[in-house]
């Protein structure tokens, strides 16, 4: 990917927080995701498939999550196709996961179908 502008290529970057409850008991963060931590880092050479990448590192879609929470956030990302043409196929992620304790990766797809039922006379 080599622009800032991710939905050219089927992606919305998710910008978002939730805050722990007051009455909680339990949680000690809430979570943020900020546009700040989805990083494009393509390769050097625009319309390769290997090389060196533009920071560094291999080539492809960042998504951090920073480690700093003083404010009371784990500050993270989070992206959503914006694709609806897509039923069934096969997504093949290659995924570097941090070796933080406490942090997570994953990826997931999900797609609601709605069927309707149409009567024939």
């Amino acid at each position: 990917m080599d622009t800032d502008n991710l939905t050219d290529y089927g992606w919305r970057p998710q910008v978002y927080n939730v805050s722990v409850p007051a009455d909680n008991q339990r949680i000690a963060y809430g979570k943020e995701f900020s546009l700040s931590n989805i990083v494009p880092n393509p390769f050097k050479s625009s319309g390769k498939w290997s090389g060196d990448a533009d920071h560094g590192g291999d080539a492809g879609l960042e998504l951090w999550v920073r480690g700093d929470h003083d404010h009371g956030y784990v500050n993270g990302s989070e992206i959503v196709s914006v694709r609806d043409d897509i039923l069934l196929g096969s997504f093949r992620v290659g995924m570097k996961l941090s070796n933080s304790s406490g942090t997570c990766g994953a990826f997931f797809f999900v797609r609601d179908v709605v069927i309707t039922s149409q009567s024939h006379s």
